[in-house]
């Protein structure tokens, strides 16, 4: 089933059921208003039975009337309640048994957030609507004001619940013209309603204002820090999840980071938890983070390598040299990502999510430590992780040049690793130092990410030219590519003692 994405800018004000408009023709300072017209809207409501889209500021509504009629799956899209993005699929057929079901691709798109629970009707709303165009000077529609008279009822209840609401929303202008808007709005006597949405008023359930950043707070406890961040990361692996079903460019990517984030933060903070809790949870998140990582391994090295052979002069690339990559890793990149989905579609996978969210919720932390002052005793734990950097970095020097070396620069990397999202979760008490920290290390890690893709191209390369020889192809464009890689490698290795030295700088 087709959908389609669009991004919606509104704000909402409560007005009495008798209550008069504002002059609409100097309101924001636009041009006009053109001619009102009416719609009835009706809306079905889903979610789980513990409202977990709903937590999550995620609307989902069956709604006939009006010409957006279809499914509308509604996620956060902004710095605030007034930017969404909307996703939307057409309603099924008629008197079809799966009319009513939800449309496959909007359940993927929150299947992070529900896991096993059905989405079943929590609402039914009904609107009679009187919109009122406002256009500019030249005629252009600029934003719909929406005069709504509203009726909701609770599944299985007889009780109705009435209100009248003003919802303006951008059309075709800016930020600036819906803020001028707002403005007037309220200099007219309308105050902005509670509600971010229909749902939450049909649920009484106001807007939850978030807490004020670590930072803000006068005393911040190093407890706090962690799970703080560890939110962060949580809600980020449930938004990119749904990039990764529904492929979209760096989904992979951006989800992988995630979930090494959170590993990483609870080595980074073992101290403060009970480690009988999350050590397991820490396994779950290495299978999880291979999973993503063979799948995005696999979209790299394509990208690699094709560029790499479609960069080449022509009478350089010998034989089908592309299409053999293609064909070939193609193969393994389609199969990864099979692997991949069937494991988000998996119990182990959802028990995971569940006990990350138990993580949050009700965190396992030993009290005493948890409470310290949140500066020094973070602080104390990020200088850990740089020790580990400074650790690796000393065992590689000593390595001889080879295999063994390399071996050793990958623990100086995932040591990096470690550091880099420490820092970045101390950014919020600790400021700028921890900032820089995390910058520095970030660059070691991509200095080494770039010798160990080579490395990994390599290998790659050389199963390709075996596989191009037992074809009769000419394999001299593999081996030719295989020299760059290694030139590649050592280029990247010419810049890791400054590199290096500069991530283990004094940081504070």
């Amino acid at each position: 089933m087709t959908t389609t994405t669009h991004a919606e800018t509104e704000a909402k004000f409560l007005i009495e059921d008798d209550g008069r408009l504002p002059d609409l023709d100097t309101l924001g300072s636009h041009g006009g208003v053109g001619t009102p017209h009416d719609v009835d809207l009706d809306a079905t409501y889903l979610d789980t039975a513990d409202h977990r889209l709903l937590r999550q500021d995620i609307t989902l509504r069956r709604r006939t009337g009006g010409d957006d009629a279809g499914w509308h799956l509604k996620v956060p899209g902004g710095a605030d309640d007034q930017e969404r993005m909307e996703l939307r699929a057409p309603l099924g057929g008629g008197d079809a048994p799966d009319a009513d079901r939800v449309p496959a691709a909007l359940v993927d798109e929150v299947r992070a957030i529900v896991r096993r629970e059905p989405l079943t009707p929590i609402a039914s709303i009904r609107t009679h609507r009187t919109e009122h165009p406002l256009v500019d000077a030249d005629g252009s529609e600029v934003a719909v004001l929406s005069d709504d008279r509203v009726t909701s009822r609770r599944p299985g209840s007889g009780d109705e619940h009435a209100w009248r609401e003003i919802e303006v929303e951008l059309t075709g202008g800016r930020r600036k013209a819906l803020d001028r808007i707002v403005r007037d709005l309220r200099r007219a006597g309308l105050e902005p309603s509670p509600y971010p949405s229909k749902l939450r008023h049909a649920l009484d359930r106001p807007a939850v204002r978030p807490p004020p950043p670590i930072g803000a707070t006068r005393k911040p406890v190093v407890g706090a820090v962690a799970l703080t961040y560890l939110g962060e990361q949580v809600d980020a692996l449930a938004r990119f999840d749904r990039d990764v079903r529904a492929d979209r460019p760096e989904g992979v990517h951006k989800m992988r980071v995630a979930t090494r984030r959170l590993r990483s933060t609870l080595a980074t903070y073992r101290p403060l938890f009970e480690t009988e809790t999350t050590e397991p949870i820490r396994a779950e998140l290495k299978w999880l983070g291979q999973v993503l990582g063979a799948a995005r391994d696999a979209e790299v090295l394509r990208a690699r390598l094709d560029d790499a052979a479609t960069q080449l002069e022509v009478d350089l690339r010998v034989g089908p040299v592309v299409n053999r990559i293609d064909t070939e890793l193609g193969r393994q990149t389609r199969d990864a990502r099979g692997d991949l989905l069937e494991a988000l579609d998996a119990d182990r996978y959802f028990d995971l999510l569940d006990q990350l969210e138990g993580l949050v919720t009700d965190p396992p932390l030993v009290v005493g430590r948890a409470r310290r002052r949140g500066r020094e005793a973070t602080a104390k734990l990020v200088d850990r992780s740089v020790r580990r950097v400074r650790t690796a970095a000393t065992r590689a020097a000593e390595r001889p040049a080879g295999p063994e070396r390399s071996v050793a620069l990958h623990d100086v990397r995932k040591a990096a690793k470690r550091a880099r999202y420490a820092a970045e979760s101390a950014e919020d008490v600790l400021g700028q130092p921890a900032a820089r920290l995390a910058s520095r290390m970030e660059a070691l890690q991509d200095l080494l990410g770039e010798v160990q893709d080579s490395v990994d191209a390599r290998v790659a390369l050389r199963r390709l030219g075996m596989v191009a020889n037992l074809s009769h192809e000419n394999g001299f464009t593999f081996g030719l590519l295989h020299a760059q890689e290694a030139t590649a490698a050592e280029r990247a290795m010419d810049g890791y003692d400054e590199v290096i030295r500069r991530a283990l700088k004094p940081w504070r």
